[in-house]
């Protein structure tokens, strides 16, 4: 409580001390009058001080909700206070929100800084650390080219971002962020007042916190990032942090601390002072005879007279609103942040950014801190449906028609089919070798749908589904895994070891990972013959996706004990390309994401997708899993987590499957199966000595002479080989 004289109060605004030169009579600024005053050089808070309302204990959860919120967002638009261009902005934000969605940052109340002075600075330190798209806004003025100016930048990025499954929204979704009270709501109602001619959605105020949601469509973000002293302190300044949080008193003292350290001392002409000081209470006593502010009691109250009682808490207060409307000559708080040895440290940014991190933003810290697994969220699994086939997300759903999701479930009815029939048919010494796909249908057929056929595909030896989709026959199937004359590949390859280059489907080979340089290769010679204008960081990258489907065992090895950090996902974000994990039980999943991971590759972008499924069979008729994991573990995922089931019951909630379709059709198609396994069975071999065929264009000599004896060995003894009735003479 204080009391004001109207003539004294606009006395006071008015008046201006000037100093001057005695002998030459000029105005001399403050720093060279007083150079022989030494101000403090670090400020400090009492020790029993609570600083724990500086970290809001929503920070973390608010972070959480806007990294969900993500898959619907197209571009976010980051507001901050030009007084404080540098300090309280969150560099977690930069990392996971920025980083993946187009970004603005605005700098509102640009009129309450020397823009002439620090504008190109700012922006400087900030092209350094990547961030492009700046503007410099006062919200308090609703008519001002700046809109225009916004709006169109805003259109400009959201036309340029793929988006995806969000394709068929007709409606662009932005978020809007920043820390309490730097202008969110006075931006919104801006943008309504010069777009669409409406007067404002919800009140604004001078305080944090006065608006948290503007209407039920537009929702405001409050992001707190405090880590130090000074940043608390400037953020309480500009009214960005509630003073109740921090304080008037303890603002209010560095406040004079950071003029006098920059040697600032405008305030005496406020305070009608003569000699700048480092004691807050006496400036605050000084505060109190300027402006006439006394108060009967307070716990604050300090006393020069018996009959003056001065109330220095809201001196404290007054002090500050002096600062905030304007009054003193710089309101830019950030100086020493922008000055101290800012081209230093934003040169090695700017190199540590492009040229050692691949372009990911960094930025120095002060805290000595390891980081280990633990320290790091696992990347998410991405999924579409629940266990009962229900979306989880409406807008998720691709939209099958009903013969293209019928097609994927008979698909992978059939692989399961053939799978039965062939492992049984090598427990019983027919074929010499089988792997089946139990439980991993779902991330065959889901990415194989979600490709085009002119698309090349380097399989594994359990990929026999998306051969499948691409038309690949039953007999082609029986025919490789005999062996016969009918295979392509001559019976040279195991069973299960399939290709065909009409489906763009390049021959399985045994050995892991053979196929991911191939892979790579191949995709950048497409790149050559398919040039691009392109960035020289873009040269070396190329149209590939890394599809991994991580079944939980590498035969008999468990994941678990192959590698430590986030899974296979983590190696990806390791190598610097786009990653995702996905449900690889959840077909829609699984499609989503290759659909998009697609579209990437068609950019040069490489992309990486960990399909997290599981394996229900044995790795293969050579393995008993029973060594390795209990009957139990499988048993819970076949109860639990059937793909195909899965798939089913999402096919029957739309009336497209029922359980009549379903008898009838695994009827027919074990019927097919057995069929083309009898054709197969009947088909001779080609003759022994082809074995030496097709490996020279001109066979040496020293394999004329295996041939020649190998022939010679059967010619003799060839009744001592009764299966060669099954191979052509």
């Amino acid at each position: 409580m204080y009391s004001r004289n109207a003539f004294l109060h606009r006395f006071i605004y008015s008046f201006k001390i000037n100093y001057r030169n005695i002998h030459n009579d000029q105005l001399l600024s403050s720093s060279e009058l007083f150079e022989n005053f030494v101000p403090r050089q670090r400020f400090e808070l009492p020790v029993k001080f609570d600083r724990k309302d500086w970290y809001p204990k929503h920070m973390h959860i608010q972070m959480k909700v806007m990294e969900g919120k993500l898959r619907t967002v197209d571009l976010i638009l980051e507001v901050h206070d030009s007084r404080v261009a540098l300090s309280g902005r969150n560099s977690n934000f930069a990392q996971k929100l920025f980083s993946v969605r187009p970004h603005i940052l605005v700098m509102n109340k640009k009129d309450l800084i020397d823009q002439e002075r620090y504008r190109e600075q700012i922006e400087k330190h900030y092209n350094y650390q990547g961030v492009q798209n700046i503007f410099w806004t006062d919200c308090t003025k609703r008519v001002d080219s700046q809109w225009d100016a916004l709006r169109e930048k805003m259109l400009e990025l959201l036309q340029k971002e793929l988006r995806f499954n969000r394709t068929v929204k007709t409606e662009y979704q932005v978020m809007v962020i920043g820390i309490p009270n730097v202008g969110k709501s006075s931006l919104i109602n801006a943008f309504r007042k010069n777009n669409l001619g409406y007067e404002k959605a919800h009140a604004e105020g001078p305080f944090p916190g006065v608006t948290t949601r503007v209407q039920n469509r537009v929702r405001i973000w409050q992001v707190f990032w405090v880590h130090t002293v000074d940043e608390a302190m400037k953020l309480s300044i500009c009214n960005l942090i509630l003073e109740s949080q921090t304080s008037p008193y303890y603002v209010a003292d560095y406040l004079l601390y950071y003029m006098n350290k920059h040697k600032d001392f405008s305030y005496l002409n406020q305070l009608k002072m003569e000699e700048p000081i480092d004691d807050i209470r006496q400036a605050l006593i000084q505060c109190c005879k300027a402006f006439n502010l006394r108060v009967k009691s307070s716990v604050f109250q300090t006393t020069e007279t018996n009959t003056d009682l001065w109330d220095v808490f809201g001196a404290s207060t007054h002090f500050l609103k002096l600062f905030r409307n304007g009054h003193f000559n710089d309101n830019f708080l950030d100086r020493d942040l922008l000055f101290s040895n800012v081209e230093a440290d934003t040169f090695k940014l700017q190199e540590f950014t492009g040229k050692y991190l691949g372009n990911k933003k960094v930025m120095f810290t002060e805290r000595l801190e390891f980081k280990t697994p633990k320290d790091c969220d696992a990347m998410p699994i991405y999924r579409c449906v629940d266990s009962n086939g229900n979306f989880l997300d409406e807008n998720e759903e691709p939209k099958f028609t009903k013969e293209f999701a019928q097609k994927i479930y008979m698909e992978m009815t059939k692989l399961n089919t053939m799978d039965k029939i062939l492992y049984e048919s090598q427990r019983q010494g027919r074929i010499s070798f089988y792997m089946t796909s139990y439980g991993e249908e779902a991330s065959h057929l889901g990415s194989a749908a979600a490709l085009e056929q002119r698309d090349l595909i380097y399989g594994q030896y359990r990929e026999t589904g998306v051969l499948l989709w691409r038309g690949f026959s039953l007999d082609q199937c029986m025919n490789q895994c005999y062996g016969n004359k009918l295979d392509p590949g001559k019976g040279k390859q195991m069973p299960v070891h399939y290709g065909d280059a009409e489906l763009n489907f390049v021959t399985i080979s045994s050995p892991l990972t053979t196929q991911l340089p191939q892979a790579v290769g191949s995709a950048y010679s497409f790149k050559l013959s398919n040039p691009t204008k392109s960035s020289d960081q873009q040269r070396i990258k190329c149209p590939v996706i890394f599809f991994c489907r991580n079944n939980g065992y590498a035969i008999s090895t468990p994941t678990s004990e192959q590698y430590s950090g986030d899974g296979i996902a983590g190696k990806g974000i390791g190598y610097g390309i786009h990653t995702i994990r996905v449900d690889g039980n959840d077909v829609f999943a699984v499609y989503n994401a290759t659909k998009a991971a697609r579209e990437l590759a068609l950019t040069n972008c490489p992309v990486l997708i960990e399909a997290m499924t599981y394996r229900l069979g044995h790795h293969s008729t050579s393995d008993d899993s029973s060594a390795y994991r209990s009957a139990d573990e499988v048993k819970e995922w076949t109860e639990l987590d059937l793909p195909i089931l899965r798939y089913r019951k999402f096919l029957e909630s739309k009336g497209w499957w029922n359980m009549e379709m379903d008898k009838q059709w695994l009827s027919k198609i074990k019927s097919e199966v057995l069929e083309s396994f009898n054709k197969a069975e009947k088909v001779k071999k080609l003759p022994p000595d082809e074995l030496f065929n097709d490996v020279y264009a001109e066979i040496p000599e020293a394999l004329k002479k295996q041939k020649t004896e190998l022939l010679n060995h059967l010619e003799k003894y060839g009744e001592k080989y009764p299966e060669l009735e099954n191979f052509e003479k």
